[in-house]
């Protein structure tokens, strides 16, 4: 059959069709007729491609009819929700109508807004899985210098991120093809989904490649765990040797100079000790010096961790040893705490005095009591959590302070203050002897009893 022939019976067998819509069917198959011919195909293949014209007939006649139908439904319905009797019916019953038509609405909105948050989430994390997958394999490839399992892990890791974000952008196209069948004509239907198919074989390869990714990640996080011995600890990339120093008399206080390390301070038994990791790798250094002399501790911290201990993923298993652990005795008389900077969490002391100083670094305070409780911050957070203390004094410069004391607000005078910030408590002024004064200049001051 010719091209003249397949149009001629066409437009016979679609007589019965309206006159734009035959036309619209018919130029359809002239420009695929053209589409196919500049590929190469011969007259006849193309004709033998398109079927049957007595079949298509059918087909578009018969959508036709769907369509005269569901005009006639619209119509219908139209013109019921336009009668008279409905909106009199509807006023009627507005008590009722009016909360039910706003959950259908709520409803339908609901769904739409569940619809483009999970299409922009996809494609958000498609985006980011994308970056981020090109530059983990690159800092994979660098650290294979430092550590040849830690490289091929992270590597591995790093390229299954970026087949995972290849796969989620795809994954958009399945958003496409549920928009044509929800929101398209179904007349109109082969026209879109021959648009949203037009490029299905690069789709095809994209899969394949992904596939091959995948695999190729596997192998490669295999090979760094099988260096490793299949043991996550041992993918650090840097070399940690504990420290820990026994101390043989009483501390009157302690120094705390910190540059990246965290302080942890917790009750243990009658001997003060501190526990450490000193931490080298091929590049850097980071040491902590301990050093007692004539009651006063001193804590120091020298060198930096490299760029390696800063964003290998594998380090936050090692993550503890970077912290300083001070262990004291449960009961002492006086506790005194000066910091440079790094967080202090202090939990399970009993002190007669407990001062604690830091000008850079959030303060935490857990289950500890103290008649005299006194905590400086210059630039950071203080909270305190089911403490007793008679007379409790919270101050910072820059930060929130939170406090939850065990007792009754009755047994307090108290005294709270912010310059710039929200307040949950107001002042108040009892007989006793219990105070409370809570200070911050550029912050919330929030206090609870419990």
């Amino acid at each position: 059959m010719t091209k003249y022939q397949f149009e001629k019976e066409l437009a016979a067998k679609l007589e019965a069709a309206p006159e734009t819509e035959r036309q619209k069917v018919l130029d359809y198959y002239r420009e695929l007729f053209e589409e196919k011919a500049e590929k190469g195909l011969s007259e006849r293949d193309i004709i033998a491609s398109f079927g049957d014209p007595a079949a298509i007939a059918a087909d578009v006649l018969g959508e036709s009819v769907f369509n005269k139908n569901v005009k006639r439904v619209k119509t219908q319905a139209r013109s019921f929700f336009t009668n008279k009797n409905f909106l009199i019916a509807y006023f009627a019953g507005f008590m009722i109508t009016f909360p039910l038509t706003i959950v259908v609405l709520s409803v339908f909105l609901s769904i739409g807004i569940i619809a483009f948050a999970a299409v922009l989430s996809v494609a958000i994390c498609g985006v980011a899985f994308v970056i981020a997958g090109p530059v983990g394999m690159g800092y994979g490839i660098y650290m294979m210098f430092d550590n040849v399992g830690a490289g091929l892990a992270q590597a591995g890791a790093g390229l299954a991120l970026l087949a995972a974000g290849i796969m989620l952008l795809m994954l958009l196209k399945v958003f496409d093809f549920l928009r044509i069948m929800l929101f398209v004509k179904k007349a109109n239907w082969k026209e879109s989904f021959a648009g949203a198919t037009r490029h299905k074989k690069t789709y095809a390869v994209l899969c394949i490649v992904c596939i091959g990714l995948l695999a190729l990640a596997g192998g490669l996080f295999a090979g760094g765990m099988g260096k490793a011995n299949w043991s996550f600890t041992k993918l650090d990339i840097a070399e940690h040797t504990p420290v820990v120093k026994e101390l043989d008399g009483p501390v009157n206080r302690i120094e705390i100079n910190m540059t990246s390390r965290n302080i942890s301070i917790m009750a243990a038994d009658d001997n003060w000790r501190v526990e450490t990791y000193n931490y080298k790798n091929k590049k850097t250094t980071n040491t902590v010096a301990i050093t007692f002399d004539d009651g006063v501790l001193t804590i120091t911290e020298s060198g930096s961790y490299s760029a390696h201990e800063v964003f290998n993923v594998f380090t936050g298993i090692n993550g503890k040893k970077r912290d300083v652990y001070v262990y004291v005795p449960v009961n002492i008389a006086e506790f005194n705490v000066k910091a440079t900077s790094g967080n202090i969490k202090a939990g399970g002391l009993s002190a007669d005095t407990m001062n604690i100083k830091t000008t850079s670094g959030n303060l935490d305070i857990r289950n500890c009591a103290s008649d005299v409780m006194k905590l400086t911050v210059t630039s950071g957070d203080i909270t305190v959590t089911q403490c007793t203390a008679r007379d409790l004094e919270a101050k910072t410069t820059s930060g929130d302070v939170t406090v939850r004391l065990v007792g009754e607000s009755a047994e307090y005078s108290i005294h709270v203050s912010t310059t710039s910030g929200n307040k949950n408590i107001s002042n108040q002024t009892v007989a006793g002897d219990k105070r409370v004064h809570l200070q911050a200049r550029s912050g919330n001051v929030k206090l609870y009893f419990v």
